[in-house]
């Protein structure tokens, strides 16, 4: 048997709680030192320490717009990303990750943060396995956004090319080029996070 070696998590279908909620550049990114692991155990996510520019906070209260927090990860992010959004818990020393960050934020034409979605949402795919909740439709929105500042280009075009032969309302291609239809303006979101983050989290042992 293979196992993880992972912070102690309560039996609960709730996610831990936040502090702070931020669109975020990770200027610099280093490893900690790997832990041991226990017999029959496999590392597959330790603690590294993040360097970020805050943009926008979505919900909390934070002026700085330079914070180093720690953050569990397994490797480097893609190179090319420009934003994401982190969920922030503050502890004795500052500010530690409660999930990883998620990379598919955009900035669309009116200069907005925006989260495309860019096919359907399965189970694990929402909260509290993510942030996104499980009636994101409700919240969903037209968006247009610049394909050059969409790094996930590339890098979903298996999922884009089964979209579309689903016609799938999600997508939209214009001048050979695939877009997301739809997403998630983050402003829109805050209250739902704050709510959320208020009565149904729970907050880990520092």
């Amino acid at each position: 048997m293979t196992g993880t070696a992972q912070a102690d998590v309560p039996d609960t279908e709730l996610a831990p709680c936040s502090d702070l909620a931020v669109i975020a550049k990770i200027t610099k990114l280093n490893p900690d030192p790997i832990p041991e692991a226990g017999p029959n155990e496999i590392v597959m996510v330790w603690p590294w320490t993040a360097d970020i520019e805050v943009e926008h906070v979505i919900y909390g209260q934070e002026t700085r717009r330079h914070l180093k927090i720690q953050v569990n990860l397994h490797t480097y992010f893609i190179p090319g990303i420009r934003h994401f959004l982190i969920f922030l818990r503050r502890n004795p020393t500052g500010y530690v990750a409660v999930d990883r960050p998620d990379p598919f934020i955009l900035r669309d034409d009116n200069g907005r943060f925006v989260r495309p979605v860019f096919e359907a949402l399965a189970r694990n795919d929402l909260y509290p396995q993510t942030w996104l909740p499980s009636d994101y439709q409700n919240f969903l929105k037209p968006i247009r956004y610049s394909y050059a500042g969409a790094w996930f280009n590339s890098y979903k075009t298996e999922v884009f090319q089964k979209a579309l032969s689903s016609d799938s309302d999600l997508l939209a291609q214009r001048n050979g080029r695939v877009f997301v239809k739809q997403g998630l303006y983050l402003d829109d979101m805050a209250p739902w996070l704050a709510q959320r983050d208020s009565q149904s989290c729970y907050r880990p042992k520092d």
